[in-house]
């Protein structure tokens, strides 16, 4: 992409080295002694604020490689290694979560909540069922400005772009919650599942296989599968098993001997629908990740969520292996 950081980090990292420069002030007059007793107060102060300023910008997520390379720069800079025992590794553990984000992919911040702000008045237009002329008009309003207001927006990452493809799909085609609903009685019907039947009808000589082939590329990330199956563009344990139960397949968490917790999916039964086998596919490959390394902490998360939220999926056992 032509821009290479994000806002948002580009702001933690001025700070840091706005603080660091202030610190360095007192290290070049030779008034950063290791003892803190004989350090000034100005000093101490300073060497407070780049500690801290430091600690927010390595443990706050990175959005491009080069965010990423930032980083890697600045600790090399300051000598982060295994002797910051206390801080060394989360800042690594957020440095492996970073690349795993990379190839979901990951979407900036500004781009997430455009994405948030287009989810809710698509939803609210969905829902204005019976309302008034005026209050529809309103709404159709609100949307087609958070589309035009995303669609315009800068990308700063490859996934930024991927939503765009997606919105504009999904305006082009429409979701599968009406016409699979009402034409196919298709109960796993969903406002953001772009609508397959009609995506190569009305087009040019190559366009159909276009569109077929954007759907394909979105369907086979993580990013894509999200937005599809859950009308978001990040994991969520409850959005997760509401796709679940569109797509027909029962979730519970098993409690077992020793209080032992295992969450359970059974099979489900679109084996003869196509459209609601992918919705199957698609469900199990978010809770696994999609191979991204994601699966062990979205599979505890849907537990967790289960167990504090939704006690009629819960199941006590006798015992079982974990």
């Amino acid at each position: 992409m032509r821009l290479h950081t994000t806002p948002e980090f580009a702001a933690r990292l001025a700070a840091w080295r706005e603080a660091y420069a202030k610190h360095d002030v007192f290290i070049t007059a030779g008034e950063d002694s290791p003892c803190g007793d004989d350090r000034s107060e100005a000093s101490n102060a300073a060497a407070d604020l780049e500690y801290s300023t430091l600690e927010d910008f390595l443990i706050a997520p990175a959005f491009t490689p080069t965010e990423i390379l930032r980083k890697l720069e600045v600790m090399r800079m300051r000598d982060v290694g295994e002797g910051w025992t206390d801080h060394y590794p989360r800042y690594m553990a957020q440095i492996e979560r970073d690349l795993m984000e990379q190839q979901r992919p990951c979407v900036s911040p500004c781009m997430s909540a455009l994405f948030d702000t287009f989810r809710e008045a698509t939803r609210a237009l969905d829902e204005d069922h019976g309302g008034s002329d005026d209050r529809c008009d309103e709404l159709a309003a609100a949307l087609s400005s958070a589309v035009l207001s995303l669609l315009t927006a800068p990308c700063f990452t490859p996934g930024d772009l991927m939503v765009k493809v997606f919105v504009d799909m999904l305006g082009e085609h429409g979701g599968t919650h009406w016409n699979g609903a009402q034409q196919h009685k298709d109960t796993g019907g969903f406002l953001f599942e772009i609508e397959r039947r009609d995506l190569t009808e009305g087009l040019g000589l190559h366009d159909g296989e276009v569109q077929e082939a954007y759907y394909r590329d979105l369907n086979d990330t993580d990013l894509g599968c999200c937005l599809l199956a859950l009308g978001r563009v990040d994991f969520d344990p409850a959005a997760w098993l509401v796709a679940a139960d569109r797509a027909g397949l029962p979730v519970s968490v098993i409690i077992g001997s020793e209080n032992r917790e295992q969450l359970w999916i059974g099979m489900g039964g679109g084996a003869e629908h196509r459209v609601q086998r992918e919705r199957e596919h698609r469900v199990h490959r978010l809770l696994t990740g999609n191979g991204g390394g994601f699966g062990n902490a979205r599979t505890a998360a849907v537990a967790a969520y289960i167990l504090a939220n939704d006690p009629s999926r819960i199941t006590r056992a006798l015992d079982f292996a974990r």
